[in-house]
């Protein structure tokens, strides 16, 4: 007669783990109290808690309870464990929602409650238990039981035995050698077991022969054949901010840490990983104990803080500058507090990643990236999970997927589609990550990381008992052995290295690591992308004034204050709240921090304003300040009227005094002209007509005019804010109704206002022309009412083209317009920061823009995306369009043939002003340069004080791929130079020349960091 081996082991394994508990005191005298989750374990305490019912039902959501109750723990013999159990028997729900709780025993935190971690091992003693419990968003009643339970560790030690070898067989084949093989020693095992009297003696001999052998002909015979090794990296990914605000994961990630620390005291060999300097921040100022506690396994080497960036920062919608930050910050604080430093970056879920990160990381002495979500590819999969990722400038760093997934080999999935960023220490996991990884000639050690994440407390200890097990490497799969983080990644890449100079070929990939999935992200919540834009500029804008400022002794550098505020921008750069992937309340909580920033780089620029003004020598006027390194012909709007002003000098002022000019933009009857363009609207407010005059170019086919308004159908099957569908097109809706146009007469600027209508919605444009700049610019304001729609501007393009550049950080990256392979199929939207230029050999158009990152080019078809009304998590999120500017640059060539880069500038980047009276005794003339570059296409981006405040650093980049030599004027304090990384280390010295300036020799899309002395 034929048995299920594995039916035998199940049920031996159930009643084990029900003998297991020993014995059970339920239910405990509890007693609770609702409170607004503000209030600390000291004022708690003399609060009025009331008793409940057995158990006790909990229905409301986003809801704080106090629990508190006494009790003993006294074992009976030294076989003997007590625990606290905490349980709510909710199977299967996501931490995203479901509720948690922080245990305090005896007035110290020491461990989180949720889910998976419902009990806690304690010593004996008398304890006085308060449990903070967050009911989180679970919509569902659900019961909470408090009890004690006794459980045998002769018992524990043979049920994960039989537990760990019951998941290796159900995730082999049933014809599997490796799965026959086990089967006698399985099956002798259990027949050793007797199971006639639970406790008696002779049951627990009969489990020590079973365990005994177990070890001998089971672990030591059957097991350790397999040539592969995963390395596990405990970790549980904490979302600073997501379906809560970031107040909640302040008390996630305090949950999640204590329970890491009360494993770490059961398990000598546990060791944890952890990133994002924010969160300790945060924990510093909110449980110092635990900070210090967590300080000391750190230096044990058993708590390992790796990764780098301040938090899990986007990686497409932030500047350059904000990513170097988000690492310098992120270096400073671990190496302040910790006394170590970072050698990876780890994004496991980010949606994107710029092709110029490689050298930020190089040049922020950062050497490994690692990520998993790129394994969500909804079209390709990149053909390497091992290699050498090489930017736009040639710099390159290991880059290491992680390929841990779910297989169900009796079904034929060898590998499911997605990959974890936090497995689950089961032996599925472990058949996908091997199966899954690629490039098994180059490597046979494979990373996993495991625990539960968002606040999931991270590792269970079945994981951990489980991973003891297998260590062992049982039949048919790797075995699995404790690593750090950078242990793994040292091994790893060892091996990738050997292998590849052996065999003669290193794995590289080239440019941009673009996401085929989350395409809405570039749109959605449209006024974080706006703030997020202003405040990057304001605060650059700021430190540019203080570093000149300072360094003329005319003010002092507020540093920690920038620093607080910029700490505060990158926070909300997070890759769940930039994207626009959150709930209304991280957004109304990101309002009020862009607030903050706001207020301080207003008032920090106005007193810079008025700091230079008063130490000017002029005979009056309006001061103009210009805060890029290059001379600008732009405009100011002054007592509401606009005014061109011309050659403004570079990283400097000039007085000037205004004039009324005539006015040379003529309008009439929807035609607007000046020297350079003339432009015919429709009555529906587009664009029949734009004509180069300078250049004797159309650039508009007749039959597909330029502003045109296209609604399309969002509805996406799942992730409604994150994702823009790839059929999203095929329902569209043109906004066509015939428009309202009014003329505006502003000075040295003339046009329309245009409004259109569109169901319950209105899109308001103001459409310039200048006297003498060359230019079309378009102020939107749009009131959008619509749901399950995305709205797009269209500029058909009168030019066969088949690439396109736009705007990356540092640099730009040219894309495909012409789909030539499945990477090319999967851009139908891709990202831009300032501006994408589209050109022939003859001419071209540059589109720049102030808060706009979504675009798309098909069939030469130039679209922008406006807004994106998707409904979840956040049901509001296109409710509020700030107002958005965007100009169209004509010109001849390609990009580096125009000043487009230049025009993205000076919209972003504004020139500032202030009255000036006059004044004869200021030491300062009325016109001055303080830095300024003699090469075109190179840009200064960032002047700040230096980290150690004993100079000034200067930030530069080559943006038109080209290799040049360059001056750099100074006219500023200082007497030493020298180039150095990133982190502010000095590299090398650089010469000073007579007249205060210095050369350097730049590469393609180089970024070069200098500090003044």
């Amino acid at each position: 007669m034929k048995y299920n081996i594995e039916e035998k082991l199940e049920t031996y394994v159930n009643t084990l783990a029900s003998w297991s508990t020993v014995k059970y005191i339920f239910p405990l005298e509890v007693s609770y109290i609702k409170d607004d989750g503000n209030t600390s374990l000291k004022d708690i305490k003399n609060k009025e808690f009331k008793s409940f019912d057995k158990p006790f039902i909990i229905s409301e959501s986003n809801t704080y309870y106090w629990f508190k109750t006494t009790f003993e723990i006294n074992k009976e013999n030294k076989y003997q464990d007590g625990y606290l159990c905490i349980e709510s028997f909710i199977n299967n729900v996501a931490s995203t929602i479901r509720p948690q709780g922080e245990l305090f025993l005896n007035d110290k935190l020491v461990a989180g409650i949720d889910i998976n971690h419902t009990d806690t091992k304690l010593k004996d003693g008398k304890y006085e238990m308060y449990l903070k419990f967050y009911t989180h968003i679970f919509n569902f009643s659900f019961p909470l039981y408090f009890s004690i339970k006794y459980k045998d560790n002769r018992i524990l030690d043979l049920y994960y035995d039989l537990l760990t070898i019951l998941d290796c067989l159900k995730n082999l084949k049933q014809d599997d050698p490796n799965y026959l093989l086990q089967l006698d020693v399985i099956n002798n095992a259990l027949n050793l077991i007797d199971f006639r009297k639970a406790y008696s003696e002779e049951f627990y001999n009969s489990i020590s022969k079973a365990k005994k052998y177990l070890k001998e002909e089971y672990f030591l015979k059957l097991c350790g054949k397999s040539e592969f090794e995963i390395a596990a990296v405990a970790h549980s990914h904490i979302d600073m901010a997501w379906m809560w605000p970031v107040s909640q994961t302040r008390d996630k990630s305090q949950r999640t840490f204590s329970t890491v620390l009360k494993y770490m005291e059961e398990y000598p060999n546990y060791r944890y990983l952890h990133t994002s300097p924010q969160l300790f921040k945060f924990l510093k100022q909110d449980n110092p104990i635990l900070f210090n506690e967590i300080k000391k396994k750190v230096k044990e080497n058993r708590f390992e803080l790796e990764g780098a960036m301040w938090i899990e920062a986007d990686n497409n919608l932030t500047t350059g500058e904000s990513l170097v930050r988000q690492i310098l910050y992120g270096q400073k604080f671990f190496k302040e507090e910790f006394d170590i430093t970072c050698k990876t970056v780890i994004e496991p879920d980010v949606f994107g990643y710029s092709a110029q990160l490689p050298q930020i990381l190089k040049k922020s002495n950062i050497n490994r990236f690692v990520t998993a979500k790129i394994g969500w590819n909804d079209t390709n999969r990149y053909p390497y999970d091992s290699f050498d990722w090489e930017g736009i400038d040639g710099s390159k760093v290991f880059t290491y997927f992680i390929s841990t997934c779910d297989s169900d080999v009796r079904s034929g999935i060898y590998d499911r589609t997605y990959t974890d960023y936090v497995g689950k220490m089961n032996a599925s996991q472990i058949v996908g990550c091997v199966n899954r990884y690629q490039q098994k000639n180059l490597n046979k050690t494979l990373l996993m990381t495991y625990g539960f994440g968002d606040g999931g407390g991270g590792p269970t200890r079945e994981m951990i008992e489980k991973q003891k097990r297998f260590s062992y490497g049982l039949p048919g799969l790797a075995k699995v052995n404790i690593y750090s983080l950078n242990e793994a990644l040292d091994k790893i890449e060892s091996h990738f290295r050997r292998n590849c100079f052996l065999q003669g070929f290193t794995p590289i990939w080239k440019g941009e690591l673009y996401f085929e999935y989350h395409r809405g992200t570039y749109t959605s919540v449209p006024r974080i992308k706006k703030n997020n834009r202003y405040a990057e500029n304001s605060l650059s804008v700021s430190e540019i004034f203080n570093s000149i400022l300072s360094n003329l002794k005319l003010k002092k550098y507020p540093y920690s204050e920038i620093k607080d505020h910029y700490e505060l921008l990158l926070l909300n750069q997070f890759h769940d709240v930039l994207p626009g992937s959150s709930i209304k309340e991280v957004y109304q909580d990101s309002d009020k921090d862009y607030a903050k920033i706001f207020n301080f780089t207003d008032k920090e620029i106005n007193d810079s304003l008025n700091n230079l003004a008063s130490n000017i020598t002029s005979s009056g006027g309006l001061l103009i300040f210009n805060p890029n390194s290059f001379a600008i012909n732009d405009y100011i709007i002054y007592n509401n009227k606009c005014y061109e002003v011309f050659n403004v000098p570079s990283l400097g002022y000039e007085v000037i005094k205004l004039v009324d000019n005539p006015s040379l933009v003529n309008i009439s009857n929807r035609k607007l002209s000046n020297q350079f363009f003339d432009i015919v609207f429709s009555d529906k407010g587009e664009i029949i007509s734009l004509y180069d005059k300078r250049l004797n170019k159309e650039f508009i086919d007749k039959n597909n005019p330029f502003n045109k308004l296209v609604s399309y159908e969002d509805m996406p099957y799942q992730y409604d804010n994150w994702e823009l569908a790839p059929y999203y097109w095929q329902k569209h809706y043109d906004i066509n109704s015939k428009a309202t146009f009014i003329e505006l007469d502003e000075g040295d600027r003339k046009g329309f206002e245009i409004i259109r209508k569109y169901a319950d919605s209105e899109i308001k444009q103001r459409i310039y022309l200048y006297n003498s700049l060359d230019k079309i610019e378009f102020v939107n304001d749009v009131t959008w009412n619509e749901k399950r729609q995305v709205l797009k501007i269209h500029f058909p393009i009168n030019m066969d083209i088949t690439t396109a550049n736009y705007d990356i950080q540092f640099g730009n990256i040219s894309r495909n317009t012409k789909i030539k392979s499945s990477y090319d199929q999967a851009k139908f939207e891709v990202y831009a920061q300032k501006w994408v230029d589209v050109s022939d050999s003859k001419y071209g158009l540059g589109l720049v823009n102030d808060s706009k990152y979504g675009f798309a080019l098909k069939d030469n078809n130039l679209s922008m995306t406006i807004v994106k009304s998707g409904s979840f998590p956040y049901e509001g999120a296109s409710d509020i369009v700030p107002t958005f500017t965007f100009s169209l640059y004509p010109h001849r060539g390609t990009y580096k043939d125009s000043n487009v880069i230049e025009e993205a500038y000076k919209l972003n980047k504004k020139l500032l002003f202030k009255e000036i009276n006059p004044s004869f005794s200021g030491k300062l003339l009325d016109y001055s340069s303080f830095i300024s570059l003699n090469s075109a296409g190179c840009y200064l981006e960032t002047i700040k004080q230096s980290e150690d405040h004993q100079g000034l650093i200067l930030r530069l980049y080559e943006g038109h791929e080209e290799t040049k030599k360059i001056n750099i004027k100074i006219k500023m304090n200082f007497n030493k130079c020298y180039m150095t990384d990133f982190m502010e280390n000095i590299i090398k010295e650089i010469p000073i020349n007579e007249d205060k300036s210095i050369d350097l020799d730049i590469h393609p899309f180089e970024i070069v960091s200098i500090k003044l002395m």
